[in-house]
């Protein structure tokens, strides 16, 4: 009888630990590849704002935030919560938590929270951006992801947190009272005026503060009687204090010489999707390239 009951001790202790040592693979597995895979601003609501009047400074202002969660295991996996502290312009602007979550296996869930302020200094911030010519708030988006671990499924033991960090930029919906920033603001040149064919040139393009947002230098085909065509691009983000300057660069390998169908080739500078500055018409200025 007792060597029935050894036996049968020893037996459920393996089923136990087997059971255990089952789960906890599941959870390891969900663990190392969990995470979120954005964290950024979808909306922007404002109350007490109206620009066409001369109004900038809204009375309270509500951001709706997107944060996406991607489990690419092929467990499902409940969450305890997911943590948020956001910055706007590094200006604090709210904390909170999204609880009691299920992820699928294999999916990317998106979830959403709003924030609602009305803190003189979030308000203030925006007022002075917009009255300055400026619509892009920069934001940060902090927390964890506790994923619980649990004995069995049900008896909690301890919890895992995976933290996360996010930063980006919002064009707000609203216009600047003064349009686009002065295109004084940018300048820019070719390294050499005149290059031949499979030659490579570079371009600079100096760009003064305050301008912030994302920031696209374009190189343009010069084609008579049809519209000019973009070859080349490459994009940066930008947040340029008032009285700063920096200076950006790109390398240029045109493929086809200047001719009777193609002028040559010049730079666009495009501010939030927005094109602020570009080179005068003339050759110089603009890239001749010979055969």
């Amino acid at each position: 009888m007792k060597k029935a009951t050894k036996v049968f001790v020893i037996v459920f202790i393996v089923i136990l630990f087997t059971g255990f040592g089952f789960y906890f693979y599941q959870l390891y597995e969900v663990a190392k590849g969990i995470s979120l895979k954005e964290a950024s601003v979808a909306n922007v609501r404002f109350e007490g704002f109206n620009p066409l009047i001369g109004d900038f400074y809204p009375d309270s202002v509500e951001f709706t935030f997107r944060i996406k969660v991607y489990n690419p295991s092929g467990y499902g996996v409940d969450l305890d919560k997911i943590t948020y502290t956001v910055y706007v312009e590094e200006i604090f602007l709210g904390k909170g938590f999204v609880e009691n979550l299920y992820i699928a296996p294999k999916t990317e869930t998106s979830l959403d929270f709003k924030l609602k302020t009305e803190s003189s200094d979030i308000l203030s911030l925006i007022g002075d951006l917009l009255v300055r010519g400026d619509n892009v708030v920069d934001y940060r988006v902090n927390g964890y992801v506790i994923l619980p671990i649990k004995f069995f499924g049900v008896v909690r033991v301890f919890s895992v947190e995976i933290p996360y960090n996010y930063e980006g930029f919002y064009v707000l919906p609203v216009k600047p009272p003064w349009g686009r920033p002065e295109t004084k603001l940018v300048s820019g040149w070719w390294e050499s005026t005149t290059i031949h064919l499979c030659s490579t040139v570079k371009a600079t393009v100096v760009v003064k503060g305050s301008i912030s947002g994302k920031m696209e230098i374009q190189v343009k085909k010069d084609i008579p009687l049809w519209p000019d065509k973009v070859v080349y691009s490459k994009s940066f983000y930008v947040n340029i204090p008032v009285g700063d300057q920096k200076i950006f660069t790109i390398y240029f390998h045109p493929s086809e010489a200047s001719s009777w169908k193609l002028r040559g080739y010049y730079i666009v500078v495009k501010l939030n999707n927005q094109e602020i500055w570009s080179q005068e018409s003339d050759y110089p200025p603009r890239l001749k390239v010979l055969q």
